[in-house]
C-alpha cells in the first residue's frame, strides 16, 4: 500500500516540475507577442500597414487577438468598437456569399434552361425523322407482311 502512494507522489511531482518550464515558456512566448504588438502601436500608420501587409493569416489572427488584449487594458469600452468592426465584416462576408450563390443560381439556371431546350429540340427531330420514315415506307414497293395473322414459312 504504501508503495503505491509513493508511486503517486513521486508521478505527481514529476508532472508538476515538467510542467513548469512549459508554463514559463508560455509566458515567454506570449510576452515576445505582446511586444510586437506593443511595436506595431507605436509604429507610425503607414510602417504598420506595410509590416501588416506581410502577415499570413494566422499571423494576423494572433496579433489582432493581442493588439485587442492591448487596446482592452488601456480602455475597457475597446471591445465595442471591435465587435462592431467585426459584425460589419462579417455581414460584408455575407453579403459577399449571397451574390455569390446568387449568381451560381443563374448559371444553373441557364444550364437547366438550354438542357429542356435540347431535349425539346431532340424530340421534335426525332419525331420528324420519324414520319419521314413512315412516308418512304409507304411511298416504297416494299411488301409489308399481312395483318391477318399468317406467318410466311419459306416456300
Amino acid at each position: 500500500m504504501k508503495n503505491y502512494f509513493f508511486k503517486a507522489a513521486l508521478v505527481g511531482c514529476l508532472l508538476i516540475l515538467v510542467c513548469q518550464p512549459l508554463r514559463a515558456a508560455e509566458d515567454l512566448v506570449m510576452g515576445d507577442e505582446l511586444e510586437k504588438a506593443r511595436a506595431i502601436l507605436a509604429m507610425e500608420s503607414r510602417e504598420a500597414k506595410e509590416l501588416i501587409a506581410t502577415l499570413n493569416l494566422k499571423e494576423a489572427q494572433a496579433l489582432s487577438s493581442q493588439m485587442s488584449y492591448l487596446m482592452q487594458q488601456k480602455d475597457p469600452s475597446f471591445n465595442r468598437a471591435l465587435y462592431i468592426i467585426q459584425h460589419i465584416e462579417t455581414l460584408q462576408a455575407t453579403a459577399l456569399a449571397q451574390k455569390r450563390l446568387n449568381n451560381l443560381l443563374t448559371v444553373l439556371g441557364v444550364v437547366l434552361g438550354l438542357l429542356t431546350l435540347f431535349f425539346i429540340y431532340t424530340l421534335i427531330e426525332q419525331r420528324r425523322l420519324f414520319g419521314r420514315l413512315q412516308t418512304l415506307v409507304s411511298d416504297s414497293n416494299l411488301q409489308v407482311a399481312d395483318k391477318t395473322g399468317e406467318v410466311y414459312r419459306g416456300e
